[in-house]
């Protein structure tokens, strides 16, 4: 499930951003809050980043679900197939496909999972085996 700009946000800078959003300076937000302006100040950079990144991450994500076509022969596909296998076990290996900054599993493995399936059906004509994340 994807996360909203605002799910993404600690409770304590929902709080500022929501006060922000409603016109308030960053002097008013500390006084209302009995924090000081510096770590308002702080906070709003904080959540300035995080959306700034969230933005990065969707345009990446977006870009990168475009269809290409990438014309392969049957021995290709099979090379193909075994080196998607061979990363696999290289990504389980080094554990570093368990999960991502949004507690998901990343997308990369999930693309993985998924081209392997559909290379399955090109050479062989169904799925003969399933790769993360539906093994995890």
């Amino acid at each position: 499930m994807r996360k909203t700009k605002y799910e993404i946000l600690s409770e304590k800078q929902r709080r500022v951003w929501d006060l922000h959003e409603q016109g308030m300076s960053m002097m008013a937000i500390s006084r209302k809050l009995g924090v000081s302006y510096n770590a308002v100040r702080e906070t709003m950079k904080r959540i300035d980043r995080k959306f700034r990144e969230y933005d990065r991450f969707q345009a990446t994500e977006e870009k990168d679900k475009a269809t290409i076509f990438f014309p392969l022969t049957r021995g290709e596909g099979k090379l193909i197939l075994e080196a998607i296998r061979r990363y696999e076990f290289e990504l389980e290996r080094q554990n570093r496909a368990l999960n991502d900054w949004r507690r998901n599993i990343p997308y990369k493995c999930e693309v993985l999972a998924d081209l392997y399936e559909r290379g399955q059906v090109a050479v062989h004509g169904k799925v003969t085996e399933k790769l993360l994340p539906n093994r995890w």
